[in-house]
């Protein structure tokens, strides 16, 4: 029986969309947030696609890792409770330690900015072998109704996962049009989220941006050469740099901040301080 003497508050369901919108400022930091979640998840890649038409109310996002995924559980109590305070008091990943980028508990709300329909699939490893949770059809249009947020119900479905852990979130019905401009803007955040110091083998993380499907007849720009420039660059003299692949053409680049300066030194200094060497502007 409810206790009359007290208040409580009754959050009507459109207050997913309502912060949602407060704490993403654009479509580009929707996209971030879900990167910064595969990071989280101690993802060696994060593969991000764009399937045109990249217009309002139609075309597909694709973001996939191979992560630790989440499990049901995972899923009812952290990715379906909002600013969940699991990344405040986890501030390492759970495998290879890393520093967490998310902390707000907001990568939902940014699939909510991204589109108005979207599917789930996360795949985790448990005592049983691998197990996949699957949320087929999440219309985001159910969160701007009257209903209170407590009487609102999601199908998921359990099953045998197959191949690796990972989630891949499907963003259908676009929210916002995606010009040449603006993913523009996001390859550069996304060239900010990596460091250009070299990182160990073990935790190395990729982010592919894959536009393939994008043609001057679709998109108005051509999705494979749109990063070309900016993204093969090959420090020369490096023999430790492999050959490009088929699959390096999609894949982000950090700022060469590092091979980049207004002047170089070359040489040693003795015990009294006394420099030896090169300079050269």
């Amino acid at each position: 029986m409810a206790d009359d003497s007290k208040l409580r508050f009754q959050p009507r369901a459109r207050i997913i969309r309502t912060i949602g919108d407060q704490l993403i400022s654009g479509a580009e930091a929707a996209v971030i947030e879900l990167v910064k979640n595969a990071y989280d998840a101690d993802a060696n890649f994060v593969r991000i696609e764009f399937h045109p038409p990249l217009q309002v109310g139609s075309g597909r996002i694709s973001v996939t890792d191979d992560g630790h995924g989440m499990s049901l559980d995972d899923i009812r109590l952290k990715w379906m409770e909002p600013a969940t305070s699991s990344k405040t008091k986890e501030r390492l990943s759970r495998y290879k330690h890393r520093r967490m980028m998310g902390s707000k508990g907001i990568g939902r709300f940014a699939a909510a900015k991204l589109g108005g329909t979207m599917s789930l699939m996360s795949t985790v490893d448990t005592n049983d072998g691998l197990q996949s949770v699957l949320i087929p059809d999440l219309n985001w249009s159910i969160f701007s109704e009257d209903a209170y947020l407590s009487d609102i119900a999601i199908d998921y479905l359990l099953q045998p996962g197959e191949g690796s852990t990972g989630t891949t979130i499907e963003i259908l019905e676009l929210s916002e049009p995606w010009t040449q401009d603006r993913l523009n803007r996001l390859h550069i955040e996304l060239r900010r989220l990596l460091s250009p110091l070299d990182v160990s083998q073990e935790d190395d993380f990729a982010i592919y941006l894959d536009l393939s499907t994008c043609t001057l007849q679709n998109s108005g720009f051509d999705g494979e050469t749109l990063f070309g420039q900016a993204a093969t660059y090959v420090d020369e003299g490096d023999s430790s740099v492999d050959a490009p692949t088929e699959e390096d053409r999609y894949r982000v680049l950090p700022f060469p901040l590092l091979k980049a300066c207004d002047y170089e030194l070359q040489g040693k200094f003795d015990r009294d301080g006394t420099f030896t060497g090169t300079f050269q502007v």
